[in-house]
């Protein structure tokens, strides 16, 4: 098939500068992309004028009725063919098949990757915004929200599945053992929700192999995985497993789970990873003995610079219990313990065994506190579900969002979208 399209572009004599020549030449692109698709469009529809059913040519108009498309170079208007057919009576239309392959939307796979792309960056309307001045055409912040956390959805579901494959998978030979190490650590970050007057919370989870050294004073965490959900622990367990798997966690010699002590920290160790040496973050057991000394030595500054001392370097050491007991040697001295030093005698005890040396990691580059998940909270959450005064999300969209942010942060999404766009059409 060959087609020939003349267009004629009047452009001004005082035209001045670059910007405006620009301009110029993207809308009459535009416009002629949207003429050749419209005129491509006819051809096509006409090589596909026969009956579905049975096949025959014995078919005669029955109407037409203009679907209007939305493309990468803007809104396109193609009058859709209505036949009917003389022989068995079937009512069809050519080129139905290519519309459905694109799902519910009236978009192209490249605009409602875009739309998905912006939508999870972005708040809806200034997502709007964005894809409008990409496209050169209208789209609504309604529309974004729609493909975005349709698409979301899909890839929430198909994750969740492959997870729990993964967690039903026979148990193989687990072959030899890798001399490097894996990491997991977990986090949750609270939004404000419509489900819940008392918000929600996004759980996160990090997978890597290491730390590597990334210019003079910067780290990186090397293979690094993200994974979360807004539907609970049990949830997440499934999917940091999946993507430990991905890196290979059973032949690694080394396995360590690091979180801040949380109940449900210690059901997904539980029950994915039971091998794993449990750490509790340096930075979240610091920060308890602050409050802790604070709350006893609040009068007495010159006192409470030296215990804060001694205490960071008995935790540093790895030296559970001498820290248990100087917490127990203080609360001694009261009648009514104070409450910040109560909470941090019971989290001592219940965690000691994951109070580790931590100057001894810290001296061979490995980890030591959440601040990986931490990090991974603030760009999978942080940065698109909160900042707004007044912003409150449903759990299902939040829920689409976080994935797709994830799908782009793990490197995934040219493969996703390219799965995508291979799907077979439907049979008309």
């Amino acid at each position: 098939m060959r087609i020939e399209i003349t267009r004629v572009i009047d452009v001004p004599d005082e035209l001045v500068g670059v910007n405006a020549l620009e301009a110029i030449v993207r809308e009459e692109g535009f416009a002629l992309m949207r003429e050749l698709f419209g005129t491509l469009w006819q051809r096509f529809q006409a090589l596909h004028w026969r009956c579905p059913q049975c096949g025959s040519r014995e078919v005669e108009s029955a109407g037409e009725k203009t679907f209007d498309l939305l493309t990468a170079f803007g809104k396109v208007d193609l009058p859709r063919q209505r036949l009917e057919c003389q022989q068995c009576g079937t009512i069809a239309k050519p080129l139905d098949d290519w519309l459905r392959a694109l799902g519910e939307h009236r978009a192209t796979w490249l605009v409602q990757e875009l739309a998905c792309l912006a939508g999870a960056s972005w708040p809806f309307e200034a997502a709007e915004t964005i894809v409008e001045r990409v496209l050169l055409g209208p789209i609504s912040h309604e529309q974004v929200r729609q493909v975005s956390t349709a698409d979301g959805e899909r890839v929430a579901t198909q994750l969740a599945t492959e997870a729990q494959a993964v967690l039903e998978a026979p148990v193989m030979d687990k072959g030899a053992e890798d001399p490097q190490g894996i990491n997991v650590v977990v986090d949750g970050d609270w939004v404000r929700s419509r489900d819940n007057p008392e918000g929600m919370e996004g759980k996160v989870g990090v997978v890597d192999t290491g730390v590597a050294k990334v210019g003079k004073d910067r780290r990186k965490l090397v293979n690094r995985r993200y994974a979360v959900t807004f539907n609970g622990s049990d949830l997440l367990g499934k999917l940091v497993d999946a993507e430990a798997s991905k890196l290979g966690v059973e032949q690694a010699q080394r396995l360590r789970l690091l979180g801040d002590g949380a109940a449900w920290e210690e059901t997904i160790q539980a029950e994915h990873f039971p091998r794993a040496k449990r750490v509790l973050d340096l930075w979240h057991l610091e920060r308890r003995i602050r409050r802790a000394l604070q709350s006893v030595f609040a009068s007495q500054p010159d006192e409470l610079i030296l215990q804060r001392e001694k205490l960071r370097c008995w935790i540093r050491q790895g030296k559970a219990e001498e820290t248990l007991a100087e917490l127990r040697g203080f609360a001694e001295r009261y009648r009514e313990v104070p409450k910040e030093l109560a909470k941090t005698i019971g989290y001592v005890e219940r965690h000691r065994s994951a109070i580790i040396n931590d100057e001894a990691d810290l001296a061979t580059g490995k980890h030591v506190g959440s601040g990986a998940v931490e990090k991974a909270g603030d760009l999978v959450i942080n940065r698109r579900f909160k900042g707004r005064r007044g912003m409150r999300w449903w759990r299902k969209n939040a829920d689409a969002l976080a994935t797709l942010r994830v799908l782009y942060l793990n490197g995934d999404w040219d493969q996703h979208w390219l799965q995508r766009r291979s799907y077979p059409p439907k049979a008309a």
